[in-house]
């Protein structure tokens, strides 16, 4: 199956005739209740038509539906290309690597067509995705039960490698009869977050009442058996002392050095993303090189330059990500270090001191009694 002619850069993932894989990858309509697979093949078409119209929540809507039917690797294609349109690219990356593992249950005319489909998007999502290690610390109650954004994680995955969509990841565990215990962890693009929860220790203990109530230190020379020391002239009462330290408090002015390293750290991920968009620019170069665009379609001498050229929208796609991406994170950078460094007001050193009395004291603050 040659392809002289291909579309590279019209959506940020584009594969070859997706629509006509999906209608003729269906299987045997001998199989289904007729009506079923009507209904099937008209969800299909109308979740390309959403396509067509960029509407693409709907697009996957549509085509889950027609796959709640009867499933396909051709089918699984459309989906994992519109989850990754809408963002989802945990699921997207999951789906197209099924896809690629189905692929021989294709009729033989599209099969490798749609096997090189599939693997071509998990690879380009590969780079995409993030990952969680869940980890529970030792003893693990029996019974306990581990979520990752609300889905279930099984416990052969605990301790092992899960994929997620960057962003902010909420994790969860509920062991029987106790309270759950969780954590919010940000994971950014290719980056593997290690979640540690104890689960076997986290548990409701009796308060204590922290607070000394008052005339404590006379019932407890009374519990001794000793009356109370008497207060002497010029002394400070016990209130007084243990409401201020003995001890001057003032404020630096200074500036924590969180800011500095979060706002260092953040550029310099911008700036990463930046040299990685380069890279990628650089590889969609050469996966065109030899072809020739005329009106916007891109003409391949032989369909192994055809091949090779597809492979581009890829490389776009990654592209855009990783230059929007490195800009937003060097400006956010740039603006955090503007705002911490410059215009957050520096806090004004406040002293506080004691003055003793006769029959009290005096507290003092920022020199005024």
């Amino acid at each position: 199956m040659g392809f002289h002619h291909t579309r590279v850069f019209g959506r940020p993932v584009v594969f070859f005739a997706v629509a006509s894989i999906i209608v003729a990858g269906s299987r045997d309509a001998s199989a289904q209740d007729a009506s079923l697979s009507a209904a099937r093949r008209e969800l299909i078409e109308q979740a390309q038509q959403a396509r067509t119209q960029n509407d693409h929540p709907r697009a996957l809507n549509l085509a889950q539906r027609a796959a709640a039917i009867s499933d396909s690797a051709s089918l699984r294609l459309f989906i994992a290309q519109e989850q990754s349109q809408s963002g989802n690219l945990a699921d997207a990356y999951g789906n197209a690597e099924q896809c690629a593992r189905d692929a021989d249950n294709e009729l033989a005319r599209i099969r490798d067509a749609v096997r090189g489909s599939c693997r071509a998007l998990a690879d380009a999502l590969r780079a995409r995705v993030g990952r969680v290690i869940v980890r529970l610390a030792e003893p693990i109650v029996s019974g306990t039960v581990v979520r990752v954004n609300g889905r279930g994680l099984p416990e052969a995955l605990w301790g092992a490698s899960y994929v997620v969509s960057p962003g902010r990841v909420h994790i969860d565990a509920t062991p029987p009869n106790a309270p759950t215990v969780s954590r919010d962890v940000d994971v950014a693009v290719g980056s593997v977050q290690t979640v540690e929860l104890d689960v076997a220790t986290h548990r409701s203990a009796p308060g204590r009442d922290l607070a000394q109530p008052r005339g404590s230190s006379s019932a407890s020379a009374a519990a001794r058996g000793s009356e109370p020391e008497a207060a002497q002239p010029g002394d400070a009462p016990a209130v007084a002392e243990r409401a201020v330290p003995r001890r001057d408090v003032s404020s630096s002015g200074g500036r924590s050095s969180g800011g500095l390293m979060g706002s260092i750290t953040v550029m310099s991920v911008g700036a990463a993303s930046l040299a990685a968009a380069g890279v990628f620019f650089a590889l969609r170069l050469g996966a065109t090189a030899g072809c020739t665009m005329e009106q916007a379609i891109l003409v391949c001498p032989d369909a192994e330059s055809a091949a090779r050229a597809r492979s581009g929208a890829t490389y776009t796609t990654m592209t855009n990500v990783f230059l929007v991406g490195g800009i937003a994170l060097v400006a956010g950078g740039a603006t955090w270090l503007i705002v911490d460094r410059v215009l957050a007001p520096r806090p004004r050193a406040v002293r506080a001191s004691v003055v003793p009395v006769p029959g009290g004291a005096m507290v003092g603050i920022g020199g005024a009694l």
